[in-house]
This record gives structure tokens, C-alpha cells and sequence, in this order.
């Protein structure tokens, strides 16, 4: 764009922080100060700016563009520069989160849409290993002799020996569990997940967000506890949609000490609708 420049804000510099936050406060939007890099475009002329976008982790967040410039094709510039850092450090598999309305703009430089609840957020990803990959790893995994396998999801970060009992009492009787785990802590857990024979243990995917997990700069002024309800629906979504249908699983377990209740209500209320049972143990 004519007249303006991109400029990488030093996290250090807390004037040039809280310009941003401003910026994307008139905008109805937060800055979660928790990102590690972030990015505007500014006016040449007067150092203004008109837009901006940031990242954590793998996942884009704090898109924000002045509605003065919104034709000037800064939105797609500023993900370009953010997506084009990602890939510079490692980081191949990118997400976004964003209003069902705004994903032409991320749509528009390649990203795919995974799953939205209702009208409030949708999920897309770019890179790899992507959706694809994964639904692939899934059908290698599958086991078509068993009728409606339970799928369990487990939090590595709160994985403990009580859980773990739990679980085996719970899936004794099952002839085959899919147990979903983003990573396990050590390998004297591992072991003891691994005792009952019974549970297959699989790779959760980074589309299964918890909780605060889910950004939520572009939800406004919402209670925690509506966020968590909010990701509870996104959850229930992408597990219907992608891994019951394909692992013919109608049965949800969880451990009750993982998640706030809301989590777990807006879980049970949603998989309900998608003729899934939740069990909580």
C-alpha cells in the first residue's frame, strides 16, 4: 500500500504495546498481551496505525484493520508477513480463529475452513500436517470389528495415577478404547496408560482446544464462562464431525477433574445434539 510500512513492535516497548491495544480496542477488539510477536502496518506520513496482527504458538490472533483501509488489501498483507515468520521458525501447521463473517480474508491467502459453531467462531487452518493428514492417521487407527468404540480425551497436563485408574475401571468391559492425548508427561505414565491392552492411544489434534484455549479477542466483552461454553461447541463440533463419524464412536468419555463445569455442560449439551453420549468419570 502506498504510504504506509510495516514495523515488528518490540515486546519490551510498553508504549508501542498499549498503542496497539488501543488501536484494536476502537475496533471492539483485545490485545492479549500473552503473544510473542506482533506486527502493524502504520501511515507514513504520521506513524498511525491502520493495522495490525500478531501470533502464539501456532495460532494467528489480534487481526485487526482500520475500517478506513479495509479495501487496501492490508489484511491479507499482514497475514502474509505473519504466516511467512511462522514457516521461518518451524511452525508449518497454522490456525486461526475468527468470526464466521471474516474468513474471506484468511480464506482469500489459502487457509480452509475446519468447523465453526454456530454464528460466533470458526476455525481454519493452513500448512501441514493439516485436517487431511490427520483424518488419514485416523482411518489407519480405525478398528471397523468393534461396535461403538468409546473415545476418551484426556488433558496431558493434568494426567495423573487417580485418572488413569479411573479410566481403566471405566473401559474394563470395553473391548477397545481410542484414548485422545495431546502428549504424556513421562514414561512412567505412558506405562500405566498402556497396562490395559484395551486402549489405543492416539495423538489428540491441536483442533481439540479447551477451555481458554480457544482466542477470543474477537468475542467482545464475554464472561470467561461463556468462552468456555463457546469452545465447549467448537469442541463438540470438530469430535462429531471428524472423529465419531470415522471412528464410528457415540460414546465420550472424560475425567471429571479435568474440566470447569461449563466446559463439561456445554460438551454434554452439544454432543447430545449430535446423538453422542458424554460420560464423565
Amino acid at each position: 500500500m502506498y504510504g504506509s510500512f510495516l514495523r515488528i513492535i518490540d515486546r519490551t516497548d510498553e508504549n508501542s504495546i498499549n498503542q496497539v491495544a488501543a488501536f484494536l480496542g476502537m475496533l471492539n477488539l483485545k490485545y492479549e498481551r500473552s503473544v510473542e510477536y506482533t506486527i502493524v502496518i502504520m501511515l507514513e506520513e504520521c506513524e498511525e496505525i491502520i493495522g495490525t496482527g500478531s501470533f502464539q504458538g501456532n495460532i494467528i490472533k489480534c487481526i485487526g484493520i482500520s475500517p478506513d483501509y479495509q479495501s487496501e488489501g492490508l489484511g491479507a498483507e499482514i497475514l502474509t508477513a505473519l504466516v511467512q515468520e511462522l514457516y521461518e521458525r518451524g511452525r508449518t501447521h497454522i490456525l486461526v480463529f475468527t468470526k464466521p463473517d471474516n474468513t474471506v480474508i484468511f480464506t482469500g491467502i489459502g487457509f480452509k475452513e475446519i468447523i465453526s459453531y454456530e454464528n460466533i467462531v470458526t476455525m481454519l487452518e493452513l500448512g501441514s500436517p493439516s485436517l487431511g493428514d490427520f483424518l488419514n492417521d485416523l482411518e489407519k487407527n480405525a478398528d471397523r470389528n468393534i461396535s461403538n468404540p468409546p473415545s476418551v480425551f484426556l488433558k496431558a497436563d493434568l494426567l495423573n495415577e487417580e485418572i488413569i485408574q479411573k479410566l481403566h475401571l471405566k473401559t474394563e468391559d470395553c473391548e477397545m478404547a481410542y484414548v485422545f492425548i495431546k502428549d504424556i508427561p513421562d514414561e512412567r505414565m505412558r506405562r500405566l496408560l498402556e497396562k490395559n491392552a484395551n486402549l489405543k492411544i492416539l495423538l489428540s489434534p491441536e483442533y481439540l482446544v479447551c477451555e481458554n484455549e480457544m482466542p477470543s479477542y474477537f468475542l467482545g466483552n464475554i464472561t470467561e464462562d461463556k468462552i468456555f461454553y463457546i469452545t465447549g461447541g467448537l469442541f463438540s463440533g470438530f469430535f462429531a464431525r471428524y472423529i465419531s463419524s470415522n471412528l464410528s464412536s457415540t460414546r465420550f468419555l472424560v475425567p471429571e477433574s479435568n474440566f470447569k463445569s461449563i466446559f463439561t455442560e456445554s460438551l454434554k449439551k452439544n454432543l447430545t445434539g449430535f446423538g453422542i453420549t458424554l460420560e464423565v468419570f
